[in-house]
């Protein structure tokens, strides 16, 4: 078996991050993989460039894409190709027929198309009718469509239209047994100084306005560590300043290593819009952190349970997230961290990719036609 991943470039959010674990775990299957990119950059591609052989596809403009992507679907000879975006997708079935290959496509479907995904206004309706019209078209032309949460299945089953036998759900490859662990010391000792995490792209997407304006309204020992880079650093810091929050509240980038981050808080935040599944969840919940979730489409409630492990909120509802950080502070709420960890398992890396490895299997009978 050999696999062609398809990316548009290696920034540093969770699609990237299931990639490169993905590309593992089917190395470590014997599987040959090669990771194509639009452009060879973004916070992860040196770790993508140690795990497997990069090939960038189009440095000097779009145009190159489909050719260059035909071109080494020729030369690699996968079996399978994955994608990532419905717009990837279309261009790469393009250079799969000009390269007369029988690989198939499978592409996984990380993000929610609903409402809440799109900004208010003409401008999101559009956006929104478009990227549905194009995944449409797209995922009714591959050969298998990943879905990595029961919501994002129901959505493509009931909204997309797409057959509930060209979807198979396969949960994220978050943890590998290495990951499981962290800190045993109890978090819910009252009054103490708690420090809470957040970790994600700095966007409109990951809610951290919503994290702020709470916060600022929440009395007692507490500090926020925020961490990612994104389009929104200004603003949000500006929104610090505003509510002179600079010695609580800290952007702090980045971070290569999310699970020293989240071993050095007591409490995980997620305060999401909208998600497809919600890694981070699962990676504090490995280290033993109890979590704070928005019930955002989709993952959260998911991972969590409806709130068995950890506590879910409204999305977009500032005073309900005001009242569970209020009584987090007051320590009326205990997880037991071992309870956590073992959940995190159900959402590991080996029995993610043995299902990824039994879809592709599957999926070596006649290629679908459409001329």
């Amino acid at each position: 078996m050999r696999v062609l991943f398809v990316h548009t470039r290696m920034s540093g959010g969770g699609v990237e991050r299931i990639t490169l674990r993905l590309i593992e775990g089917f190395q470590q299957r014997e599987i040959v993989c090669c990771l194509a990119l639009r452009l060879s950059c973004g916070e992860f591609i040196d770790k993508a460039c140690a795990a497997t052989d990069v090939v960038e596809l189009a440095p000097d403009g779009i145009r190159q894409f489909v050719p260059r992507l035909a071109y080494l679907i020729r030369q690699f000879a996968p079996t399978h190709i994955i994608t990532a975006a419905p717009d990837v997708t279309l261009l790469t079935l393009i250079a799969r027929k000009r390269a007369v290959s029988d690989a198939r496509i499978i592409q996984g479907v990380h993000l929610t198309q609903a409402r809440a995904a799109y900004q208010p206004g003409l401008g999101g309706l559009i956006r929104r009718l478009y990227e549905r019209s194009l995944a449409r078209i797209a995922y009714n032309r591959i050969d298998g469509v990943v879905a990595v949460s029961k919501g994002i299945q129901r959505e493509l089953r009931l909204e997309l239209g797409i057959a509930p036998e060209q979807i198979t759900l396969i949960y994220n490859p978050v943890v590998r047994d290495s990951d499981i662990g962290g800190q045993d010391e109890k978090r819910d000792r009252a009054p103490r100084h708690l420090r809470f995490c957040a970790i994600g792209r700095l966007s409109y997407q990951k809610g951290f306005d919503i994290l702020i304006h709470a916060f600022r309204q929440v009395e007692g020992p507490w500090e926020l560590e925020i961490y990612g880079g994104g389009s929104e650093h200004e603003s949000l810091s500006a929104l610090i300043a505003k509510y002179d929050l600079a010695d609580r509240v800290f952007l702090r980038g980045h971070t290569d290593a999310p699970l020293s981050a989240i071993d050095a808080s007591d409490w995980f935040v997620l305060p999401s819009r909208f998600e497809g599944f919600g890694l981070v969840l699962v990676e504090a919940m490995a280290r033993g952190v109890p979590v704070i979730a928005s019930d955002c489409p989709h993952g959260p409630r998911e991972i969590l349970d409806s709130g068995r492990f950890g506590i879910v909120v409204r999305p977009d509802h500032i005073d309900e997230l005001v009242g569970v950080l209020r009584d987090t502070l007051a320590g009326r709420y205990v997880f037991d961290p071992d309870l956590l960890r073992s959940r995190a398992r159900r959402f590991s890396v080996s029995l993610s990719v043995d299902k990824w490895v039994k879809m592709l299997t599957s999926l070596n009978g006649a290629m679908k036609d459409y001329g």
